[in-house]
């Protein structure tokens, strides 16, 4: 979400620009666990209002490419200020995972 390290939102009433800070936030998040965003194999975007899709969208675009299926639901977020959220599951390569069988 559209937050900053003390949890107040940022970017009140600019979906593109709340996108572009969620998605700062998913990379932080990511790299904490030796991850990137090309780790993501889908995402889901909750928008509070179907006419920030288009600005949503384009900037996801630009963060993410078509590599990954994005779902777009219309429905209540948890703050009012929030315009979206995005939600997504990341696959990384376990350095302790049982060898192949011979």
């Amino acid at each position: 979400a559209s937050i900053d390290p003390k949890g107040d939102v940022l970017h009140e009433g600019h979906a593109a620009l709340q996108t572009r800070r969620a998605v700062d936030n998913v990379r932080a998040l990511l790299a904490a666990q030796s991850a990137t965003l090309d780790d993501l194999v889908y995402a889901i975007v909750y928008i509070r209002n179907a006419h920030d899709r288009h600005a949503v969208a384009s900037v996801l675009e630009e963060e993410l490419g078509r590599r990954i299926p994005i779902v777009f639901a219309e429905a209540a977020v948890c703050r009012p200020a929030w315009l979206m959220e995005l939600e997504g599951v990341a696959i990384v390569p376990d350095e302790n995972a049982f060898p192949p069988f011979l």
